[in-house]
């Protein structure tokens, strides 16, 4: 109603836009998009040059990205499609009800070429983790990409303490809501 008491608490972000030349990983399905596109627009801009000079974010402070997006259907709830052309980024989309079984952005991440490119991108680049979603697909994406170092690394207990490192130096932050 009109002049109701509503409650709310603002949290900081866990999220800062990564200022290296690791590659970043990012994993936002539906509403988890938010943060990364301002990550991915400002990156877009820095490699255009247009950011302000001597800005950290240049062009040659630019890293690689992987985008996992996933939502309902791209016709319906794919807010951003034109948007996601500009960003420079390797784009990987699960529409979750376009198909019989339902696809989301961590079974995208166990698919053969996409966890090798994600272990390589954590290991070999030194790249960070973002995910921002729900709770039960932050879960979920833990695991995937605990898979796919576990195929690098031979080794489940190698694969989790490696990704626990990762998350006590800040290489591996989830935002998640339930």
């Amino acid at each position: 109603q009109v002049c109701d008491v509503v409650r709310g608490v603002v949290k900081p972000s866990a999220f800062r836009a990564p200022i290296t030349k690791a590659p970043v990983v990012l994993i936002g399905p539906g509403t988890g998009i938010a943060p990364f596109r301002a990550v991915l627009r400002e990156r877009a801009a820095a490699l255009k040059g247009n950011g302000a000079s001597g800005a950290p974010w240049g062009p040659a402070r630019v890293s690689s990205a992987i985008l996992y997006f996933g939502c309902k259907r791209r016709d319906e709830d794919h807010l951003y499609r034109d948007e996601m052309s500009d960003w420079d980024c390797t784009l990987h989309l699960a529409y979750s009800r376009e198909q019989k079984h339902k696809v989301y952005v961590q079974d995208l991440m166990r698919k053969k070429n996409n966890s090798e490119a994600l272990a390589s991108a954590i290991i070999d680049g030194g790249g960070s983790v973002y995910v921002c979603g729900g709770t039960s697909m932050g879960s979920a994406v833990l695991e995937a990409v605990k898979d796919a170092l576990e195929a690098r690394l031979k080794d489940r207990a190698q694969a989790e303490k490696y990704v626990q490192s990762m998350h006590d130096g800040g290489r591996y932050v989830q935002e998640l809501w339930s």
